[in-house]
């Protein structure tokens, strides 16, 4: 009764192997086909898949479920963190978590980008449409993920409030500039806007985005400093050629 009962455990057991044999065969000849990726901005796709999958191996689903459970995930540069979905067999969806970004600094032929905090997180480059390049800030070196050494602690806590209502107002603006005494001028195509230093510059971007369809792209600056109440309200200065 008992060789019976260790006969049949012993054919079950096997079964099961062989089963899983079958299933990992059938598996190993399987390759990823559909990559999906959500709250990348950014970095494109095709960029992604570069780094995620930096082997053909990689796009086996048995080897990228191991190495996604089991071993460290890739770092990418402005990504924070990423999840990993499999919808199916050849099948996934990854969602991008990227880093909080407030401009970038241009260093030694490289764009050093840092947050709110003024904490360096990534250098590239290449410079990305949606960061401003930030001048005029005063600095002995940068180093990565360390914060830019500035002697005025509230510069960031500036850049921060500007970049943020630019980013309310859609204004292109692609340089801030920063003086030492924390008067902020926006550069815009071929002009530029100067803001001050009275910490207003709600008001007087909210402002500005309604000015900017009106404005001619000339190479000059719109004086935002102060309202000219009796003239025509911000003043406009042509370069001199």
């Amino acid at each position: 009764m008992k060789t019976e009962k260790r006969k049949k455990g012993k054919y079950i057991a096997l079964a099961v192997i062989a089963a899983l044999l079958l299933i990992f065969a059938f598996l190993a000849t399987r390759k990823i086909e559909k990559v999906t990726y959500e709250g990348n901005e950014r970095l494109t796709d095709e960029e992604l898949n570069s780094r995620i999958f930096g082997e053909s191996l990689d796009y086996n689903p048995i080897i990228f479920w191991i190495k996604n459970l089991f071993g460290k995930k890739v770092e990418i540069p402005f990504v924070e963190e990423y999840d990993v979905e499999m919808e199916s067999i050849t099948s996934i969806k990854i969602t991008v978590y990227e880093k909080s970004i407030t401009g970038y600094i241009s260093y030694m032929n490289t764009c050093m980008y840092f947050d709110k905090d003024g904490i360096v997180v990534e250098n590239s480059m290449s410079e990305y449409e949606d960061v401003p390049e930030i001048t005029g800030i005063k600095f002995d070196n940068i180093i990565l993920h360390e914060k830019i050494p500035v002697k005025n602690k509230k510069i960031f806590s500036l850049i921060l409030n500007v970049t943020q209502m630019v980013d309310k107002y859609n204004i292109p603006v692609k340089k801030i500039n920063i003086s030492e005494e924390l008067s902020a001028t926006l550069y815009i195509n071929s002009f530029r806007v100067a803001l001050g230093n009275d910490g207003d510059y709600g008001k007087k971007i909210a402002e500005l985005s309604s000015i900017l369809p009106n404005m001619e792209d000339i190479p000059g600056e719109l004086d935002m400093r102060e309202y000219n109440k009796s003239e025509t309200g911000y003043v406009f200065r042509k370069d001199k050629k």
